[in-house]
């Protein structure tokens, strides 16, 4: 999983500029892009703490877990083999639908187990 930062979404949903949230935490404009382009290298836990307090947030809403695209490639094979046995599985319910039919045949084909197994 990586991490991706919101911070320009946040920001924007408090109607605030770059350079007044650069100004409110006291960093310089260039680095409150860095950080909201994902161009930083890191983020220190105290400038963390100041984007929360200026943005009147939480870190969990700055900071979003999303899946790898090794994950998305795994999620789309996995929705691929579902979306193909759909049909397998609605012919298997049509045959299902005479059950006791289908139970006895089953039983049918079984070998006779003797009695003293």
């Amino acid at each position: 999983m990586t991490v991706k930062i919101t911070l320009k979404q946040v920001r924007e949903a408090r109607k605030l500029s770059q350079n007044k949230l650069a100004q409110i935490i006291g960093m310089t404009l260039q680095n409150v892009q860095r950080i909201e382009y994902g161009d930083a290298k890191s983020i220190p836990l105290d400038t963390l703490d100041k984007l929360c307090e200026a943005l009147n947030c939480q870190t969990g809403d700055l900071l979003v877990r999303v899946p790898d695209d090794d994950n998305k490639q795994a999620d789309l094979m996995i929705e691929q083999i579902i979306n193909n046995l759909k049909p397998l599985n609605q012919k298997q319910d049509i045959k299902s639908s005479n059950s006791k039919e289908n139970a006895a045949s089953w039983f049918e084909a079984l070998p006779e187990i003797p009695q003293s197994a």
